[in-house]
Order: structure tokens, then C-alpha cells, then sequence
């Protein structure tokens, strides 16, 4: 083979491996945060339960989907939470709320949100006022495509936590890097959960998939399903209840306001995620 023949050989080899090469590594970035934001998320639940009164019962059916949208904004006073629909809270409905210091107060009067209506709103509002776990754990080192992270499956059992309920014990999470672009993130996702509400015992395996933006770690949608498995503690004053179903959480957030600036640098991403673990 002459010289040039080779020296064009390895240019074609060059050439075709460097396209099809991919990143190495997948870094995410911290920017201020949206201004306003909305999200939209919706929780079904299907079950076939049977009830043990005796032989010859028939299995019930029972579905259960709740949605909700929300605006969130940042202002001078904290965060502003704009409940534009929750079919499981009519009360929330067409409702606005300013969240500071652990407290939901109505910007249209009638005081302070107490109990689950309050956790909920704060909640929410958390989503623009700083970075959940996960958002901090992709920020604090590169992540390989498909490679294991323990600190991002422990912050992935936190970000459970708050979809299913701070009530449910979540094991075997895992959240995989599968693919990104020069603008978002795509991972799978995986966990069993288990809840517990008075006798009724819920056991859930959940999989679904994580789109995150590169540019912030914004979470961009979150899919969760799976099969669901509900019983009840024996007792002698009240039957044996047994089901199988099915639960779908799916939940989508919009910026509905680009804020242009430029990435902190990775000195300034340092003592942000310094300050964030010595609180």
C-alpha cells in the first residue's frame, strides 16, 4: 500500500470514528432561576380489589386520577403559587398564595393554608426557590452514560418521597444516565416504594424515565408507572381487602420565562453546593 493511500486510509478512519465518538462525560450547570414557571402533573390510580366477606364476591373497581397546574413565580416577598387547576383540592382552585419561611399565605385574604394544603403549596413552590436533590447531586461531578451514581440514586429516593407522599419508604431507586444533547438530559429511572395509610398497605414498582436541561438541571418532565399490589391487616372487626392495579405519575414543568445569563462558574457552583450542605 503507497504512503498516500495509507495517509488517506487513516484520514477516513479518523473521520468516521470521531463522528460516531460520544461524549465522554455529561456535565450540567447551575444559571439563576426561571422567573415563572408552570407545572402540570397527573396521578392515576386502578384498581381491581376483592374484599373477603365470603365466597361468590365480585372484584370492585376503583379508579382514582387526580390533576393539578400550577404557576409559580419569584417575587420580592418569596415565591407566588397560582393554582390554575387540582381536581383533588377543590378549595386550591383559582387561588393565589405567597410562600415564605414555611408558610402559604392568600394573596386574596382569608389567611394561612394549614395541614397537606400547605405542605403541597410550599412544596410546589420549592421548584423555583432553589434545586431539589437531584438537581444538586447532577452538579456536583460529571456522570458517565450508563454508569451507576450512588449519591444520585440517594437524591432520586428524596425526589420519590415528595411525588409518592413523605409517607412512602422507598428502596432499590436508581436513576441511569441514558443519552443527552447539547441541551437536555434523558435518564431512566427505576424504584419499589411501599406505603402504609391506617390498615391499608400499598407496594408499588415503578419505572419510567427523567428528562433534565443540561444548561440549569431544570427537570423537564418526569414519568413514573407501574404495577400495584394493596392489602390490608388481618383483624377480626373488619374484612380482608386484596387488589392489583396500576399507577401512572406524570408531571411536566415550562419556563414560561427565559432568564439570559451566563453559567456560574465551577468556583461559584462550589460554594453554592457548600452552603447548600453545611445548612
Amino acid at each position: 500500500m503507497s504512503s498516500s493511500m495509507r495517509a488517506s486510509t487513516a484520514l477516513l478512519m479518523s473521520l468516521v470514528l470521531g463522528g460516531c465518538r460520544r461524549e465522554a462525560s455529561v456535565t450540567f450547570l447551575r444559571r439563576a432561576a426561571p422567573e415563572q414557571v408552570e407545572v402540570s402533573s397527573t396521578q392515576r390510580l386502578a384498581l381491581r380489589v376483592l374484599v373477603g366477606l365470603g365466597e361468590g364476591v365480585e372484584p370492585q373497581e376503583h379508579e382514582r386520577e387526580v390533576r393539578l397546574r400550577a404557576r409559580v413565580e419569584r417575587s420580592s416577598r418569596g415565591q407566588v403559587v397560582r393554582w390554575l387547576e387540582h381536581s383533588g383540592v377543590a378549595a386550591l382552585e383559582g387561588r393565589s398564595f405567597t410562600v415564605g419561611a414555611g408558610r402559604a399565605s392568600s394573596i386574596e385574604g382569608g389567611g394561612v393554608l394549614d395541614g397537606e394544603q400547605a405542605a403541597e403549596t410550599v412544596a410546589l413552590a420549592h421548584q423555583v426557590a432553589g434545586p431539589d436533590a437531584v438537581q444538586v447531586a447532577l452538579m456536583r461531578e460529571p456522570l458517565l452514560v450508563g454508569a451507576s451514581a450512588p449519591h444520585l440514586d440517594a437524591a432520586f429516593v428524596v425526589l420519590a418521597r415528595r411525588a409518592l407522599g413523605s409517607s412512602a419508604v422507598v428502596s432499590n431507586a436508581a436513576l441511569r444516565l441514558e443519552g443527552s444533547s447539547d441541551t437536555r438530559a434523558t435518564f431512566s429511572a427505576s424504584l419499589d416504594a411501599v406505603t402504609i395509610s391506617g390498615p391499608v398497605t400499598m407496594r408499588l414498582q415503578l419505572h419510567g424515565t427523567l428528562e433534565v436541561r443540561r444548561a440549569d438541571t431544570a427537570p423537564l418532565a418526569l414519568t413514573l408507572e407501574g404495577p400495584v399490589e394493596v392489602s390490608t391487616t388481618p383483624s377480626e372487626d373488619e374484612p380482608r381487602v386484596s387488589g392489583k392495579g396500576s399507577f401512572t405519575l406524570t408531571r411536566r414543568v415550562s419556563a414560561l420565562e427565559s432568564v439570559d445569563q451566563p453559567p456560574v462558574s465551577a468556583s461559584e457552583r462550589l460554594t453554592t453546593l457548600h452552603a447548600m450542605f453545611d445548612r
